[in-house]
């Protein structure tokens, strides 16, 4: 999980792709593929699940962009081939028991 508590990030993926399967807790009913760069507002949290794709020796990057320049917020060195291993779609996340509870 990915969260912004104080500002507005963009984020990107480098060496990594990967679909959304949560916004802020609520799980989606189908994961959306990542195909640019994610934007969160603040307080937003996201759920991500990714593969690696980056080659072995290098590292795979989940990227802030700040003025055009993307800083590793973290980093996921590449040991081996089996890192490279790709899924097809994953499936959604099972249903929040809570989500249609209001607090009253």
């Amino acid at each position: 999980m990915i969260a912004s508590p104080l500002y507005i990030f963009i984020l990107q993926l480098a060496g990594l792709e990967g679909w959304v399967v949560a916004l802020d807790g609520m799980q989606l009913p189908t994961p959306l593929p990542v195909t640019k760069e994610l934007l969160l507002a603040l307080g937003q949290r996201i759920d991500l699940f990714v593969d690696v794709t980056a080659d072995v020796g290098e590292s795979a990057h989940l990227l802030r962009i700040d003025d055009e320049n993307g800083v590793s917020q973290a980093a996921f060195p590449v040991a081996t081939l089996g890192a490279r291993a790709r899924r097809g779609l994953p499936a959604p996340l099972p249903a929040n028991p809570d989500q249609d509870v209001l607090p009253g």
